[in-house]
């Protein structure tokens, strides 16, 4: 969702709560049942003390391979559920918009913990997504 968000920003566009929240219920049934299956399964592996040896390592990272793919399908979703939706709320700067997206996006998860994103994270993870440098 974080990276949807910035690719919102891209576009100077600019998402409420409401439109995350919205589009995170269309990806939720994908994200938790393949996505967090894969990572879970990719996890247990880890710490385990036959991850010295090489079949292990090969199928991690062959797990690791089709969890980034599931993650981009999770994108292509979103992708598509953009495309049936009109927002019209648009900043001034790239910049500004993804700003506000990712502070958005980042402030609907920590409501929940009681915690604000710091503006020093929201910072990196914009310029992150701008400049594509830390």
């Amino acid at each position: 969702m974080l990276l949807f968000c910035a690719w919102f920003g891209a576009r100077r566009t600019l998402l409420t709560a409401e439109n995350i929240d919205g589009f995170e219920a269309i990806v939720r049934p994908w994200h938790e049942s393949v996505v967090r299956t894969l990572r879970g399964v990719r996890d247990a592996i880890k710490p385990m003390p036959e991850t010295a040896e090489d079949e292990v390592k090969a199928l991690r990272k062959r797990i690791l391979a089709v969890e980034l793919q599931s993650e981009q399908i999770e994108q292509a979703l979103l992708f598509q559920a953009s495309a049936q939706r009109t927002l019209t709320a648009t900043a001034d700067s790239v910049e500004e918009a993804v700003r506000t997206n990712l502070r958005t996006f980042l402030l609907s998860k920590t409501e929940r913990r009681k915690e604000a994103p710091t503006d020093l994270s929201v910072d990196a993870l914009t310029r992150a997504a701008v400049t594509g440098q830390a």
